[in-house]
């Protein structure tokens, strides 16, 4: 099959009821389970991420997904949110979660409705809306922030939330990114970098401007037996 009858035959995997019937119990574990963790925020952290004045855009590495939609809806509860989630089966899994959550969902990837998935993003953005978006996934490799992530934020000329995570008692899942559950009642540190605008990058190039919001989430991250040499991050790009 060629490349463009096999592009031809993709399509958004939506999400029937129920995805949503069997998730419900599981979310109902989450919210209880997420509501046992102590959370602390370094700094001005909690006033940094709760920043009201207008859309950002949150970016959190994939295995902090466990804990980081709901820590959102807690501490951003007056925002409407938006996440760019994968076209795919497992996408709409996710998409499950999510709006049981309390979220709005965007279907799309680099490589599938990245146009489309563009355009819905900055509509919602324009009516005031902030959008999440997971830079190393749905696939990584770990910890290294594609391009997308920056182009998306020049694009819709929003701010920007970064978001570094410390668990302090974890287990890790044997998945690509080794997929963080934190054990109940444990704490978990939050480091918070915010941007107020894409230009405060000081690199309109997607591709630089990536490397600098690589950079800027390595220093708020914590150690982590997966992340990338910093010597190559910004070649690995």
């Amino acid at each position: 099959m060629s490349e463009a009858t096999s592009k031809s035959t993709k399509k958004i995997h939506d999400r029937p009821i129920y995805q949503k019937m069997i998730l419900f119990p599981f979310f109902v574990v989450l919210r209880l389970w997420v509501l046992t963790l102590r959370v602390e925020f370094v700094g001005d952290g909690l006033k940094q991420f709760r920043a009201m004045d207008k859309p950002y855009m949150i970016i959190g590495w994939h295995n902090t997904l466990f804990t980081l939609p709901l820590f959102i809806k807690r501490f951003r509860k007056e925002r409407i949110v938006h996440a760019l989630v994968s076209a795919s089966n497992d996408g709409a899994w996710l998409v499950a979660i999510f709006e049981l959550i309390g979220f709005k969902c965007v279907r799309g990837s680099a490589n599938y409705r990245g146009m489309q998935s563009l355009k819905e993003l900055i509509r919602v953005t324009r009516e005031g809306q902030d959008i999440g978006i997971t830079p190393d996934g749905s696939k990584g490799p770990a910890y290294i922030l594609k391009h997308g992530a920056a182009g998306v934020a020049k694009a819709c000329k929003v701010g920007i939330i970064l978001v570094g995570y410390e668990h302090h008692k974890s287990w890790r899942l044997k998945s690509w990114d080794r997929f963080f559950i934190p054990k109940p009642f444990s704490k978990i540190t939050l480091r918070i970098d915010r941007i107020e605008s894409y230009s405060d990058l000081g690199e309109p190039d997607p591709h630089n401007a990536s490397i600098l919001l690589q950079e800027r989430l390595m220093r708020i991250q914590a150690e982590d037996p997966l992340l990338p040499d910093p010597a190559k991050t910004a070649t690995d790009l």
